[in-house]
């Protein structure tokens, strides 16, 4: 169970978030990153100074600061053992 505040609301709520639900969530995102990357390196092969220059105003956008705070998020549970954020954080740091 993870209690959640919202600003307007004193008292907590408790949420359980099943599995299932965290790893549909993780797969989204996945594939929404996969996409902004896509887009900024297109289909040829690259050097790494370039695929840094393609990438970096993509990965810099209020859209892809979403994405790596909850993939920051999911790292820093998965180093606490919370379950299953153990498991999913192994699958999206090795690949």
């Amino acid at each position: 169970m993870k209690a959640l505040t919202s600003t307007g609301c004193r008292v907590p709520l408790l949420i359980e978030f099943s599995p299932a639900l965290v790893t549909a969530v993780v797969q989204a995102l996945v594939a929404h990153l996969e996409r902004l990357l896509e887009k900024a390196f297109g289909s040829e092969r690259r050097s790494q100074t370039d695929l840094i220059n393609r990438a970096w105003p993509v990965l810099t956008t209020p859209a892809a600061d979403r994405v790596f705070a909850l993939y920051f998020e999911i790292i820093g549970l998965a180093s606490a053992a919370q379950a299953p954020y153990d498991a999913l954080a192994r699958g999206l740091v090795e690949g």
